[in-house]
């Protein structure tokens, strides 16, 4: 793979690009520190992202397309739970089925290591998360008010249950198989991590 860059928030990929989720890995921190600042009025600092891929119940994502990072996801996976505690995709390349290709992965990662349940929070205006996370199965079942600090919005706590379940699988796998066909930078679509490549 060429070297990474920060790429242009607001550009999107030009022509035909495949899109790659892999684990996050120390070198990616910088890169999606200072996207994390491009995509949200508060972030970690690239320390903190070092930290957590130190921490064995700590499982991040990101997802590579013209020559750079363009999404990242994160989650903790604790005895039977799973909680997220980030999802982002530049500007430039919302729309495109990147968010849903992640929450997936992470969703099907938090399987394989024993998860049963999963649980984020979610901005009470952000309706295009909650509408991703709805199909997915989760389920809003109450609020935490104030608890984004920089702009004292409230935050949506939402729950999937039994994600472990046939059901859950298939309804993952037919969001993904549709995320991938109408991508709009199409090509040799790759959502699993380079190492299974």
């Amino acid at each position: 793979m060429s070297a990474e860059r920060v790429l242009d928030p607001d550009a999107p990929c030009q022509g035909v690009t495949p899109l790659v989720l892999s684990p996050m890995v120390a070198k990616d921190t910088p890169i999606v520190a200072a996207l994390e600042r491009a995509c949200f009025s508060s972030a970690w600092e690239p320390s903190a992202f070092l930290n957590e891929l130190s921490n064995p119940a700590a499982v991040y994502y990101v997802a590579r397309c013209c020559g750079g990072i363009v999404g990242f996801a994160g989650m903790w996976v604790a005895m039977d739970e799973a909680h997220f505690t980030l999802v982002g995709v530049v500007r430039g390349h919302r729309g495109q089925g990147i968010g849903t290709l992640l929450v997936i992965e992470l969703l099907d990662e938090a399987v394989r290591r024993g998860a049963t349940r999963a649980t984020l929070e979610v901005r009470e205006l952000n309706f295009a998360a909650q509408r991703l996370y709805l199909r997915l199965g989760f389920k809003s079942v109450g609020k935490r008010p104030r608890y984004y600090t920089d702009t004292d919005e409230d935050a949506l706590i939402m729950w999937a249950e039994k994600i472990h379940l046939p059901d859950a699988v298939e309804r993952r796998r037919v969001i993904r198989e549709s995320a991938e066909a109408t991508r709009t930078c199409r090509s040799s679509l790759s959502a699993r991590s380079e190492a299974d490549a």
